[in-house]
């Protein structure tokens, strides 16, 4: 199990420096010190390799948003968490993000579908909120789908730019994206937010 996260994380950096076709089996097997025939003990093919790297990112994700959320939330705080579990992820699994925004095209189709679910399975809490918002009068009347696109298009080019040892932690970051995108939504006399809880930024 240690020597399979060993190579998932030497292909992690690899993908996400050279690219996933720039990136040759003969580069792997050098990186971990490790002849072709050993490499291919471990995994099936580059393809799957690809797939692990995918779900090192997306599978912490779903699992600490469904650790977190509550369909009883308020659809505020809701947002703050998902905007603080999404940009400490990022921090945490940078390479892995990397790959898994622009490699994604890759993957083989069923492998590609798979990884897709998840996707929209971590979209579908975005969506939630902004609709259970919408509902209680706390948001003003949108357009769903393109709001959401709106919220991850705030979050998931940050691995771009975000340097996990910087001025502002990730939660900081977190937080001012979600003033900024909590005002643009808002209902008329709900433009001052609930007082904000667990997401906040000292909530570590």
């Amino acid at each position: 199990m240690a020597r399979k996260r060993d190579i998932i994380e030497v292909a992690a950096q690899l993908f996400a420096r050279h690219g996933y076709h720039g990136t040759s089996v003969r580069d792997l097997s050098e990186a971990l010190g490790l002849g072709k025939a050993s490499l291919y003990h471990h995994i099936e093919s580059k393809d799957e390799l690809l797939f692990w790297v995918h779900e090192q990112f997306i599978n912490p994700l779903l699992e600490e948003t469904e650790r977190r959320l509550s369909a009883e939330m308020d659809p505020r705080d809701a947002l703050r968490t998902l905007s603080c579990i999404l940009m400490r992820v990022i921090a945490d699994y940078r390479p892995y993000v990397t790959v898994f925004l622009n490699e994604w095209r890759a993957l083989s189709p069923e492998r590609a579908a798979a990884i897709r679910e998840k996707r929209k399975r971590f979209e579908g809490y975005i969506r939630a909120a902004l609709q259970r918002g919408v509902e209680q009068g706390l948001f003003r009347p949108l357009d769903v789908s393109v709001t959401c696109l709106g919220f991850l298009g705030m979050h998931n080019y940050a691995y771009q730019w975000l340097n996990p040892e910087g001025r502002l932690s990730p939660e900081e970051i977190a937080a001012t994206f979600s003033s900024i995108f909590l005002r643009g939504i808002a209902q008329g006399d709900n433009q001052s937010q609930a007082p904000e809880t667990s997401a906040s930024p000292q909530a570590g």
